[in-house]
């Protein structure tokens, strides 16, 4: 999907916030206050992008 809305370059960032979050959600790997925090800034972040880079997609260029 992130190809298809010409955001590839976005992958690797996908992949790693993917795996902390799995990693954290079943209890494989322990993360530190730090990484958590950031886990919860860079998430919706990149969420966002995401969907609004699909809604524009869609419907043409949103309102910031």
């Amino acid at each position: 999907m992130l190809a298809r809305l010409g955001m590839a370059d976005r992958d690797d960032d996908w992949d790693r916030i993917y795996k902390l979050r799995s990693a954290l959600f079943h209890g494989v790997r322990r993360l530190s206050q730090s990484e958590i925090i950031s886990l919860g800034s860079e998430a919706p972040t990149l969420s966002r992008q995401i969907v609004r880079r699909y809604l524009e997609d869609q419907v043409g260029e949103l309102p910031q």
